[in-house]
């Protein structure tokens, strides 16, 4: 098991070889817009996807949803996924999360990583789904209305996140409450 802790910063580095420092308009021409279906079914088979979710603090509850695609198809989940190429993190997560959910996002915390591995894809390639992905957590602001790709919202409070309640998570989704709970809990102190 790697122990995490973090000790140096999390910094996003706009900066080619030479030393040129980009701006964010530099930055966003490396977003190369949509992959075709045939390409990012490649890239899916063949790499890791860097991802990002959070944990969103809606009234003191915990929010979660049940994914409606595959991976992790039918599992109660935090609100996020992949990485927008050429957009800054936080915006990527932020842009993610008012999609899924119409929900603005106020202080956002990086809380660390993990890697997830599922054993299915939505694509159809059979190689799985391989991420490492980045757990935040924050407040939502606004009123839920979940997207497409999302059903059956779950709110859940602390008082609720009971031993029995845990066992029926997805481990990646019970260390990701485990870690956020107590702020929940200190946030709507």
């Amino acid at each position: 098991m790697i122990i995490h802790k973090p000790i140096v910063p999390y910094r996003e580095h706009f900066q080619q070889e030479d030393g040129h420092i980009l701006s964010q308009e530099d930055f966003a021409k490396f977003n190369p817009g949509r992959l075709s279906k045939e390409d990012y079914t490649k890239v899916h088979a063949l790499m890791s996807l860097v991802c990002h979710d959070a944990i969103v603090n809606y009234q003191g509850k915990a929010l979660l949803a049940y994914r409606r695609e595959k991976p992790a198809q039918g599992v109660l989940s935090p609100l996020g996924g992949r990485l927008s190429k050429g957009v800054p993190l936080e915006k990527s997560l932020r842009d993610k999360i008012r999609g899924e959910s119409g929900l603005e996002m106020e202080g956002l915390t990086l809380l660390g990583s993990q890697r997830v591995v599922w054993g299915e894809d939505p694509l159809g390639h059979g190689k799985g789904t391989d991420t490492f992905t980045y757990m935040f957590y924050g407040l939502g602001i606004g009123e839920i209305k979940l997207d497409k790709t999302l059903e059956n919202q779950a709110l859940l409070s602390p008082e609720e996140y009971t031993t029995e309640y845990r066992k029926n998570l997805h481990t990646y989704t019970q260390d990701f409450l485990d870690a956020v709970m107590p702020l929940i809990t200190q946030d709507s102190r």
